[in-house]
């Protein structure tokens, strides 16, 4: 019910930030629990702006993996630092929503409506 749940959400998600936004993507014949919701901030826009101008608005956002994991201690020696180009980009533009299985329709309005805002 939970997985179901968290699908509703990120479909409504989707709908509500697939112009603005990369969202993510679920192969097909797939399933994604949605653990998070992770979007795509577009190039011009500056993500600690983005998230600032979320947290004025109560809206939490996180960023999981601030680091790709190439250049993360463990991972040092592969592949060489500088290589992954799409990898080290999309660290810096990545931004996790709020996401669980008992997130109101109002309070995800809430959100889309924040993000859209912050990124105007």
């Amino acid at each position: 019910d939970e997985v179901r749940a968290r699908q509703r959400i990120a479909a409504r998600y989707d709908a509500a930030l697939g112009d603005a936004v990369a969202t993510p993507s679920v192969l097909p014949g797939t399933t994604s629990t949605y653990a998070q919701y992770t979007v795509v901030l577009p190039g011009a826009a500056s993500r600690e702006a983005v998230r600032a101008a979320l947290a004025a608005e109560g809206v939490p956002t996180q960023v999981y993996y601030p680091k790709p994991l190439h250049r993360q201690t463990a991972y040092r020696a592969f592949p060489a630092p500088g290589s992954l180009a799409v990898s080290e980009t999309l660290s810096g533009r990545v931004l996790s929503l709020p996401m669980h299985a008992y997130l109101s329709q109002d309070d995800q309005d809430r959100v889309t409506s924040a993000l859209r805002r912050a990124l105007a």
